[in-house]
């Protein structure tokens, strides 16, 4: 259950990966747009993040605790950057409230995943 689990949870970076390479020019104009410096360099590093990182956590043998970390680090500064609502009125603020509150819950599972490691089978004691 744990390893369908980390699939799951990564499956969100490596789409998101994958996202970025296939629309890489709209997402460097909205990295651009926040204001975020040297997006030349960040977008790549970003990708490289997300389906590195994914991997690592969908895989689960080699430095997928640290993967789940670095992610979840990620996602919190994509939580503060990209989805500010409480700047925000109307249907958009409801709209990034809801996207700022799903990250959350990402970040949460990610703390998990560094928490538990590998997992135990259920048969395991605790």
């Amino acid at each position: 259950m744990v390893h369908i689990a980390r699939v799951l949870i990564a499956s969100l970076f490596i789409l998101g990966g994958i996202n970025k390479l296939l629309n890489y020019s709209a997402v460097l104009a909205s990295m651009s747009e926040v204001g975020l410096p040297l997006v030349e360099v960040l977008l790549p590093l970003t990708i490289a993040l997300e389906l590195g990182g994914g991997l690592l956590v969908a895989i689960g043998k080699h430095y997928h605790i640290q993967a789940a970390l670095a992610l979840a680090a990620f996602t919190l500064a994509t939580n503060l950057l990209f989805h500010a609502f409480w700047g925000m009125d109307g249907a958009e603020r409801g709209v990034e409230l809801a996207l700022f509150f799903k990250n959350i819950v990402v970040i949460g599972a990610l703390l998990h995943v560094a928490a538990v490691g590998i997992g135990r089978r259920i048969d395991q004691p605790a």
